[in-house]
């Protein structure tokens, strides 16, 4: 089982994640991260990005992979693991619909083969001239907001998923 920690992983990252949840399944892999259309957090990352400018301190290596690890850097379509053989519930069982869907795959059944290429960002983390990573921090945080306007299937999903979601919602 994982909850909410894919999405956290750098694009090449994701796959060996995945394959080590099958390794250790005894029976399926159960694993929740946010609908695709909802990776990019907007609001937090142009808050983050004002901070880090202002921040007068030098950030350090271990600060750096600290504040990396709370950014979203990758996402997975729900046709991506339909096609390895998970199953997506994207409402509970009284209808309502979930904040960020539940996959479902039996071990048997699962084959990571199918997934093709995983949307993302690739490691960052190069200091500067004098160190620090400060400036690799704010990369990091611009390319993932950028993300989402750079990458067409991410745009695509969050227009489906709107209507997806009002479509459940009744609204």
């Amino acid at each position: 089982m994982s909850l909410e920690n894919l999405e956290h992983l750098y694009a090449h990252e994701v796959i060996p994640a995945l394959e080590e949840l099958v390794r250790l399944a005894r029976r399926r892999v159960v694993f929740t991260t946010p609908w695709p259309w909802d990776v990019v957090n907007v609001p937090w990352l142009t808050q983050e990005i004002a901070a880090a400018r202002t921040d007068p301190d030098p950030l350090g290596l271990d600060e750096f992979r600290v504040l990396a690890g709370c950014v979203h850097k990758s996402t997975l379509l729900p046709e991506q693991l339909a096609r390895c053989g998970f199953t997506c519930a994207s409402v509970s069982e009284r209808g309502i619909p979930l904040q960020h869907p539940v996959y479902v795959g039996e071990k048997e059944q699962i084959d990571l083969s199918m997934i093709g290429s995983v949307i993302g960002l690739d490691d960052m983390g190069v200091p500067d001239e004098a160190g620090e990573f400060k400036t690799a921090y704010l990369q990091l945080l611009e390319a993932s907001l950028d993300l989402r306007t750079r990458t067409p299937a991410l745009e695509r999903s969050r227009r489906f998923g709107r209507a997806r979601q009002r479509r459940i919602s009744g609204r």
